[in-house]
């Protein structure tokens, strides 16, 4: 489990810290509150480089007035949009 941990970023500061306590899918929900501006979403891995690692899918950022999903690609099923996972 030493390779599996990280942390979530809102605007540079950790707001999630990924520490699991097996090996199961985990599903986690955060709300956050933009900036004026712009605002980021980041994740880093925290763990030893075991060529393990912990897994990142389905991401989502709901607006709550719309309910719509801003992420573009968030399941990763295609890493070449806009050029590969950049900020857009």
């Amino acid at each position: 489990m030493n390779s599996c941990t990280g942390n979530v970023r809102w605007n540079d500061q950790i707001i999630y810290q990924m520490n699991p306590r097996n090996y199961e899918i985990n599903t986690i929900q955060l709300a956050v509150y933009a900036d004026d501006g712009r605002n980021s979403l980041s994740f880093e891995s925290t763990g030893v480089s075991d060529s393990f690692g912990v897994l990142i899918d389905n991401v989502q950022l709901i607006r709550s007035d719309t309910q719509e999903d801003i992420v573009i690609n968030g399941g990763f099923e295609n890493p070449n949009v806009n050029g590969g996972w950049n900020i857009f």
